[in-house]
């Protein structure tokens, strides 16, 4: 990488192989601090957050530059999205700003959380992600052939099994196994609680 660092970055982005850009993202954190801003700042524990809009053309589509503003420009900690409107929405793009915002915020009250600590998620995001995952119900005792069987009993119609253009109901698969069974009673000596190996074609139904 160091031996290569003086190779100018517009030689590389303009290789023909490269069919997408050389980067997918960018951050670009101007760390130059203004020592009067740092001074009159450094003992206050409130961190203000504004957003803006913005256009500006760039090589890649998603950028992030953060930078410290002068006295004159108001202060403070400047941060800038850059974004193509073909793969991001302007919807996504605030989801994100809000979140950095509520994660500036979150650092603020205690610097000294950790990053495995923060809150990347809003409660509303938390609460429709459990929403997603509540699948949880209960599920009858007993093996799980005898559910099956009990199933196909319920609801022998149902469809059952779906692979490409073939269905088979609960009927067909339990008929199915039931066969499977006989035929291999018949040729092997199967006690209870014995194991059976089966060898299949992964696309045999």
């Amino acid at each position: 990488m160091n031996s290569r660092g003086n190779v100018e970055l517009r030689r590389l982005s303009s290789k023909d192989d490269l069919k997408h850009g050389l980067f997918d993202t960018l951050f670009v954190l101007e760390n130059y601090p203004n020592m009067d801003t740092w001074n009159r700042l450094r003992n206050e524990q409130l961190l203000k957050c504004t957003i803006t809009g913005a256009a500006e053309k760039l090589s890649c589509p998603f950028a992030i530059i953060a930078r410290e503003q002068k006295e004159k420009e108001g202060g403070g900690c400047h941060l800038t999205i850059c974004y193509a409107r073909e793969p991001f929405t302007d919807d996504t793009i605030r989801v994100l700003l809000h979140a950095a915002r509520d994660i500036l915020h979150n650092i603020a009250r205690n610097w000294r959380t950790l990053i495995r600590d923060i809150e990347y998620l809003s409660m509303e995001q938390v609460q429709q992600l459990d929403r997603c995952n509540a699948t949880d119900d209960e599920y009858p005792s007993g093996t799980l052939h005898s559910v099956f069987e009990i199933e196909a009993q319920r609801r022998p119609d149902k469809v059952a099994v779906i692979y490409e253009d073939k269905r088979l109901t609960y009927r067909e698969v339990n008929g199915r196994a039931d066969a499977l069974a006989f035929y291999l009673l018949g040729r092997v000596a199967i006690e209870p609680n014995k194991l059976v190996a089966l060898v299949m074609d992964l696309i045999t139904l």
